[in-house]
C-alpha cells in the first residue's frame, strides 16, 4: 500500500518536522491514532527516503494486518485501509513532492533535458505497462532521443 501511495513521489525531508514528523538520529518518525483512537498509524521515512509504516490496533498494541491481505474485504477492514490510506495522501501531499517518472534515472535524464534544452519530455506509460518510455524531440540544437 505505502509503494502504490508513494510512487512517483520524493520526500522533501524539510516539510517533515513542520508536518509533525520528530527526527530521531536519521529517521523521521510520525504518528496518529484514527478511528476513535482504536487504531494508530507509525510512518517511518528514513535518511534516503524510505518509507514504512503499520497500524497498530492499540488496545493490544499489535499490527493490524488484515489491511495487507487483499483476501480480506470485510467492511471493517476496508474502513481500517481507507482510514489509514487517508493519512499516507495527507502525508504524500504535504510533504512529498512529484516526480514524472518512476525510476530516478529516468527523472535525472528530464531534468536535465528541461534545464538544458528548455523543453518538457513527454511520457508514454499508458502505452507501455510495464515500462517507462521516454521520447524527447528537440529539433533546437539536432536532439532527438526516441
Amino acid at each position: 500500500m505505502i509503494d502504490e501511495v508513494f510512487k512517483r513521489s520524493k520526500v522533501n525531508f524539510k516539510k517533515l518536522e513542520k508536518y509533525g514528523f520528530i527526527k530521531n538520529d536519521k529517521e523521521y518518525y510520525y504518528s496518529k491514532k484514527f478511528l476513535n483512537d482504536e487504531f494508530e498509524a507509525r510512518i517511518v521515512i528514513n535518511e534516503n527516503g524510505t518509507i514504512s509504516g503499520k497500524v497498530i490496533e492499540v488496545d493490544f498494541n499489535e499490527e493490524y494486518i488484515n489491511i495487507y491481505n487483499e483476501m480480506q474485504d470485510g467492511s471493517f477492514v476496508n474502513k481500517v485501509r481507507l482510514s489509514y490510506e487517508e493519512i499516507l495522501n495527507d502525508i504524500k501531499d504535504n510533504c512529498f513532492e512529484s516526480e514524472q517518472f518512476i525510476f530516478p534515472q529516468s527523472n535525472r535524464i528530464s531534468n536535465y533535458i528541461i534545464q538544458k534544452y528548455k523543453s518538457n519530455p513527454e511520457f508514454y506509460g499508458i502505452i507501455f505497462h510495464h515500462m517507462e518510455y521516454l521520447e524527447i524531440q528537440i529539433i533546437k540544437n539536432g536532439l532527438l532521443l526516441l
